[in-house]
């Protein structure tokens, strides 16, 4: 699906000119690109005592910086907003590191604020120490303060304080002055890769445990139908029925508006397909910038979301919002992440029975918990959350643990079972609205080798099954690894399982749009990666790029996209975008679509038509249209 690039209605909005135009520094363009060495503009913002910014009225002088007006979207208000110390001896060097980064736009202000509060815990225990001037802090300092965090923070942690403070000195040698110990840079910079590797991949969030989800998601389902609950509970039920079944971020969930879903017909389906659009940050800039994205829905989502429309309609209306996830007591037009994980685990704790999550850490140690107590702990007024003696509560003991699954782990979950069946990482990237699909790739799991499985399917259809690949660079790919099998006196015939899995691990193939990548294996990475899915895979135009017949389904596909686009640009008199589109169409039949649809009428002749359909029932629709589909195909060659 594509992706449209939005922005929220409060944007933040610089303004390098003055109330009647004139601008206010003359290299302004020269600051953005990052070739001042000095940054002049932040000392004219200091000196008129007024920030740029035409819809805020922030001061440099002020102690409180608030940006929380910038943005609509449903991120935490509190991340939006920076506190100075007026008396402390780093205050304007703050002040300016914090405009710097904003007006550069180089990170979001949420990010810039937590990476601004770790610099601050530093320079506020060298200002305790004497140091009010941070080039003649030595390194002994910086050495002593991180001895300590490693007492008490893990070793990644400490890197990312490392990583701040460096971004800190080099914005303070550029616009104040050097640091008299230039070995604190390479400090500050020391690390070990490896062990942040390990670390990295050791702390990956768990998927939810197999065994278990079942048992917690019919729970689930059960109270959201169940008209005897209340309606509060049965909302929650519905956004955990929608966490499971799509894998969303927490706060995209309350980007979706009502009359959000949409439908489209696929060639080999009696019903349509329904889809759904949400607002995912990932991909936005500023605070109030989003992508609207796109994601397929289930049955059961499609249940969920219509419950969720008719149950928070009452409340929507007093709002006067369109936001679909709306509760009873809620105030503003979104929700907060931290709002719905207290309203999660609540319902969780009332529901321990039907989710039979009580005390179960033994059997499901990837899930996470809560002690009973916590909810019935008085807040700062005296009032307790809930009633001990209430009926859900009565068999309960205040140090009983409560277990649950995390939204991260059901987006994990999500990603996970879409991989183990088979759906390349192309589709899961596109699916996940991940950035990358080595992001796609991260949240898979329990995979160690992501394109094992992938390779395996590729190489026992070539070399078990007979097939050919196809691609421009197919065939000597496929006599090199016959050399190699060769070379190492491997016999295919008497271990044809074992030699597969040598190759795959010698030659992984990576899964791209409409096939797969033969370069993945090489000491020298594609020149081309970065850039195949939007260039060369999205057409087949890398002769890297090799496919299969069974990966005709997906051509098929991409050519009734490009077919129904080019017609409709044709109907409306684009004449150029209707050309463009021919030649795209044409490019994806010659080179994709016509060689796997001849390759598998090759393929139905030697193995039969019920072979081929129990090995790839995707194809079913092909097969059973095949020549009038390749009728219709050549008509636009």
């Amino acid at each position: 699906m594509q992706q449209q690039l939005v922005d929220g209605t409060n944007v933040l909005k610089i303004d390098f000119f003055d109330s009647i135009g004139i601008q206010l520094i003359p290299e302004v363009e020269s600051f953005r690109s990052g070739l001042m060495p000095k940054n002049q503009i932040l000392e004219t913002f200091k000196r008129i005592d007024k920030l740029p910014f035409s819809n805020l009225d922030i001061r440099f002088s002020d102690d409180t910086w608030d940006f929380s007006a910038t943005t609509d979207l449903p991120v935490s208000k509190t991340k939006l907003v920076f506190y100075f110390d007026s008396s402390s001896a780093y205050c304007e060097p703050l002040k300016m590191y914090v405009l710097d980064g904003i007006l550069k736009k180089n990170v979001k202000i949420r990010v810039l604020q937590n990476k601004v509060i770790s610099v601050m815990r530093f320079l506020k225990q060298f200002e305790a120490e004497g140091y009010k001037v941070y080039s003649r802090v030595p390194k002994t300092a910086f050495k002593r303060l991180f001895d300590d965090m490693e007492d008490t923070c893990s070793y990644n942690t400490v890197c990312a304080y490392k990583g701040h403070l460096l971004r800190f000195s080099d914005f303070y040698e550029r616009n104040f002055e050097e640091l008299a110990d230039k070995s604190i840079r390479k400090f500050l910079q020391d690390r070990n890769t490896a062990k942040l590797n390990d670390i990295k991949h050791a702390n990956k969030t768990p998927e939810v445990p197999i065994d278990y989800f079942p048992v917690f998601l019919d729970a689930v389902k059960a109270i959201m139908r169940d008209e005897k609950e209340g309606p509060e509970d049965r909302i929650t039920a519905a956004t955990i029925v929608l966490y499971s079944q799509i894998g969303f971020r927490t706060a995209e969930l309350f980007t979706v508006k009502t009359a959000s879903i949409h439908n489209v017909y696929s060639p080999n389906k009696d019903k349509p397909l329904y889809y759904m659009d949400f607002i995912s940050f990932k991909h936005g800039k500023g605070e109030s910038g989003g992508t609207i994205a796109h994601t397929y829905i289930n049955s059961l989502s499609r249940e969920a979301y219509n419950l969720l429309e008719e149950l928070c309609r009452e409340y929507r209306n007093n709002l006067g919002v369109d936001t679909l996830l709306v509760t009873k007591f809620q105030k503003n037009a979104t929700t907060t992440a931290q709002q719905y994980s207290t309203r999660y685990r609540k319902f969780v704790m009332r529901h321990w029975k039907e989710l039979q999550c009580l005390n179960i850490g033994d059997d499901y140690e990837d899930l996470s918990f809560f002690e009973v107590g916590t909810f019935f702990q008085p807040d700062k007024d005296g009032y307790y959350t809930y009633d001990k003696n209430a009926d859900w509560a009565k068999d309960l003991q205040m140090d009983d643990r409560i277990y649950y699954p995390t939204i991260r782990q059901f987006r994990v979950s999500v990603c996970t079972s879409l991989y183990r069946q088979q759906v390349p990482l192309h589709y899961i990237r596109k699916h996940m609205n991940h950035l990358s699909e080595d992001m796609a790739a991260y949240y898979i799991r329990p995979q160690k080798n992501l394109e094992k499985e992938y390779s395996e399917t590729i190489y026992r259809a070539v070399f078990k099954d007979g097939s050919k690949m196809l691609g421009t660079n197919g065939d000597a790919f496929i006599q090199k690894i016959n050399e190699f099998i060769e070379q190492n006196h491997m016999n295919i015939q008497d271990d044809m399982e074992g030699v597969i899995r040598v190759v795959a691990k010698k030659f992984p193939l990576r899964s791209k749009v409409g096939g797969m990548c033969i370069r993945c294996g090489e000491v020298i990475p594609c020149a081309s990666n970065n850039s195949t899915d939007v260039i060369y895979c999205a057409f087949g135009m890398c002769p890297n790029h090799c496919h299969m017949f069974f990966m005709a389904d997906i051509s098929y596909e991409e050519y009734l996209q490009n077919r129904d686009t080019a017609q409709y640009n044709k109907d409306n008199g684009y004449k150029k975008a209707y050309q463009k589109e021919v030649n795209k169409l044409k490019y994806i039949i010659e080179h994709s679509l016509m060689p796997e649809l001849t390759m598998l009428k090759d393929e139905l002749e030697r193995h039969g038509e019920e072979d081929i359909l129990e090995k790839y029932p995707q194809l079913t629709y092909i097969v059973n249209h095949l020549d009038s589909i390749k009728q219709e195909v050549q008509t636009w060659m």
